[in-house]
């Protein structure tokens, strides 16, 4: 009985969050342009998902990776592919600021990202490093997601390349 009381009060507090989210992403649109507005919906519309699919399913992780792994362009537009990788990263960037800034947010934003870009048509690759810091007081696990084009990093600029080992590369 604590469990499902412990995972409705973890439904509760995750849609009080989505509601709140939902709220500043009406204040975010306001002055955009049409294009603008429909990528911004798109890009939240997408993080929502891998929240949900991250946070609130069990095998969450292996579930979105699994997604990543099927999913398939149903538009390919060669000559738009820089133009649509910034509107994208533009897009989930913006987004992302109407969620609560006390979690990491690389692994949500790299899917999101992954996702919208690959069935576009990007061939993007999505990668996650880990870090480990062991010192004798400082024993702590880091991990870091970011996407790659052709080698170079798109997203996840925020970290230094070096020091994550990739331990998973979808693409």
């Amino acid at each position: 009985m604590k469990t499902v009381l412990k995972k409705a009060n973890e439904i509760f507090q995750n849609s009080k969050m989505l509601l709140s989210s939902l709220a500043k992403l009406l204040l975010l649109i306001r002055g955009l342009g049409y294009e603008d507005v429909w990528m911004l919906l798109i890009a939240y519309k997408k993080l929502v998902f891998v929240i949900i699919r991250l946070h609130l399913t069990e095998n969450g992780f292996n579930s979105l990776i699994c997604t990543c792994k099927s999913t398939t362009p149903y538009l390919y537009l060669p000559a738009l592919q820089e133009e649509l990788i910034d509107q994208v990263t533009w897009a989930v960037k913006a987004a992302s600021l109407c969620f609560p800034k006390d979690r990491s947010k690389c692994l949500e934003e790299a899917i999101a990202m992954f996702l919208l870009m690959k069935t576009r048509g990007v061939t993007v690759i999505l990668v996650v490093g880990v870090k480990s810091t062991i010192s004798g007081i400082d024993d702590r696990f880091d991990a870091h997601a970011w996407l790659e084009l052709n080698s170079e990093i798109i997203s996840g600029l925020d970290f230094q390349q070096n020091v994550y080992i990739p331990i998973l590369s979808i693409g």
